[in-house]
């Protein structure tokens, strides 16, 4: 049996200390370890025997790291080490341990040596990394969301949102975690705000509504929400997409080819997340409508599946080349039945838990496209229209300020067509009227138009004439007037021109009267006889039948005959 009782209490604490499924090392106060239980010899036999090495040698081998600093920390100072290092046992497996290091205290001379704990953490470790993993994956879905997202309890607080969210109502992050939902949702009390958070269920909701911004602007919201239990307390999960910017674009479509209906139909965003070999890792009902498969057929997708154009090796190279920065593009997906459709990808790498992921937001961007390219159609011929005219046009609006005008009424005034886009029809009006005036004529045109003349002024001063053919319209409420300007200063002229004649040939005939047909005169004394058979002096006929006079005075051949001396002294 045993010699004594402190042999027998040795023993009981070996056979103690060998049934602890953990690891215990001890040492004396050089580091030097003097016994080490059953479990550091059955886990780690290629580190035994132990007894009589070092310590931190001992295992400085095992992790690759040393434990010289936290054994003379422990032991000189007192206060326990710990700390958790990687090894790779012979199975070739990454494995870890948590080591606790303590002081061993004697009854009269102080410290006797140390004690280490070691610990296999490998599990929770595991555990915790995947549960880091699984946050890192929801936090990429929230964060890197082209869209707002929001998630509030049963009573409209505000439990998480986003950035973008936040940038949707104007709020920084912060101040959005203490609004509840009536602070941004105006179009319905606060009684049935909460009627309706509370009738959410797991099948959600899909509707629009308003948004009042922190500034007091309104933001128009395509909204998506379900109802979820969390831990007995119900919470509900909106995504939120700002649909102003389409709105803004269907009433430029409309104000642009008022005569035209277009329409554009709304779209939800697709989400799939892929590994960096091609395969889905998580997708949402949108994505699986739109390539036409159920959600448990995405999972277990490639996406060369839905890409069928694009070779394996390339689309795999694509997936490495996306890093955290994003990109943008525009390609055509396949469907589950072969046809396709246009859509835009904003796609964003990742990296949780060392492996590679992409996280892809696809909206179907077909319609758009083709209302871009309806749009871009009804703009050229429009611009055909206008450049082809040979006539200046020009577009007032009600304001009299010019929307647009062509080449050629530009040209008219001498300014560039960038110039006259700035202009105002007080600008070019030769005839002075007050400003009040032609915008009340503007206002007041008729649709059936008017056919007038006027003067315009060019940008060098100079004035030209015009014939204005002008018709009131209106479009999305707004009046305007399209006016047809062509230069008739030519016209004008010749017209002065011809005028001018005209008057000069009637001052003429006003001036001269003519002496017309057969006068009879007498040979011998050049006397005129008149229609009524009286003869007449040749000056008193000429002064009676038109407008001249007559003065009297000699010739020379009468001089010299009738006062011949006279003539000879005046010689």
């Amino acid at each position: 049996m045993y010699e004594n009782d402190d042999a027998k209490r040795t023993v009981h604490l070996t056979d103690a200390f060998d049934a602890i499924q953990d690891g215990i090392v001890i040492m004396d106060r050089e580091a030097k370890i003097i016994w080490a239980n059953a479990w550091m010899k059955t886990y780690y036999p290629e580190h035994a025997p132990f007894v009589g090495r070092s310590f931190p040698d001992a295992f400085a081998t095992m992790t690759g790291s040393s434990f010289e600093r936290p054994c003379a920390n422990a032991i000189s100072t007192g206060e326990p080490q710990s700390f958790v290092r990687a090894y790779v046992d012979p199975t070739g497996a990454e494995r870890w341990l948590e080591v606790r290091i303590y002081r061993l205290e004697g009854s009269g001379d102080g410290c006797t040596g140390a004690v280490a704990h070691f610990t296999d953490v490998t599990e929770r470790r595991r555990m915790e990394e995947e549960r880091e993993a699984e946050a890192a994956r929801r936090r990429v879905l929230v964060q890197h969301s082209r869209d707002g997202i929001v998630v509030v309890d049963r009573d409209g607080a505000v439990v998480e949102a986003n950035e973008r969210y936040a940038q949707q109502l104007g709020y920084t992050l912060d101040e959005v975690y203490d609004l509840h939902i009536w602070d941004w949702d105006l179009s319905f009390p606060k009684s049935e705000l909460l009627r309706m958070l509370a009738d959410v269920d797991p099948s959600g909701d899909h509707f629009e509504t308003v948004h009042k911004r922190k500034d007091g602007s309104n933001l128009h919201v395509e909204i998506s929400s379900n109802g979820a239990e969390i831990g007995g307390q119900k919470f509900i999960f909106c995504v939120c997409r700002d649909i102003t910017e389409r709105r803004e674009m269907e009433q430029r479509l409309e104000e642009e080819i008022a005569w035209r209906r277009v329409v554009m139909r709304e779209s939800r965003d697709g989400m799939v997340v892929m590994n960096r070999t091609g395969g889905v890792v998580e997708a949402n009902e949108e994505f699986a409508r739109q390539i036409g498969y159920s959600l448990d057929e995405c999972q277990r997708l490639h996406i060369w599946e839905w890409n069928p154009s694009v070779p394996k090796d390339v689309l795999l190279r694509l997936l490495a080349d996306v890093d955290v920065a994003g990109e943008v593009i525009e390609t055509t997906h396949t469907r589950k039945d072969g046809s396709t459709y246009e859509v835009e990808i904003c796609s964003q790498g990742s990296e949780i838990a060392g492996a590679k992921y992409v996280l892809s937001v696809c909206r179907d961007v077909s319609k758009r496209n083709q209302l871009e390219r309806t749009l871009e159609a009804e703009i050229a011929w429009r611009k055909i229209l206008f450049g082809e005219s040979r006539d200046g046009i020009v577009v007032l609006d009600e304001d009299a300020a010019v929307v647009e005008a062509n080449q050629e009424y530009a040209r008219q005034l001498g300014y560039t067509l960038e110039e006259v886009r700035g202009l105002h029809v007080w600008d070019w009006a030769a005839d002075y009227s007050p400003r009040e005036q032609l915008i009340n004529r503007i206002r007041a045109m008729p649709p059936g138009g008017e056919l007038f003349e006027a003067r315009h002024k060019r940008k060098d001063g100079s004035v030209f004439h015009v014939e204005i053919n002008s018709n009131g319209v209106e479009i999305a409420g707004k009046k305007y007037a399209l006016c047809v300007c062509r230069d008739v200063s030519e016209r004008k002229r010749t017209e002065a021109e011809r005028e001018r004649l005209i008057e000069e040939l009637q001052e003429a005939v006003a001036e001269i009267r003519t002496l017309r047909g057969i006068l009879p005169v007498c040979s011998y004394c050049n006397k005129v006889r008149d229609d009524d058979g009286y003869w007449h002096r040749v000056d008193e006929y000429i002064r009676d039948h038109s407008e001249a006079d007559v003065s009297h005075g000699i010739c020379p051949d009468c001089l010299k005959k009738y006062y011949g001396d006279l003539a000879l002294e005046d010689d």
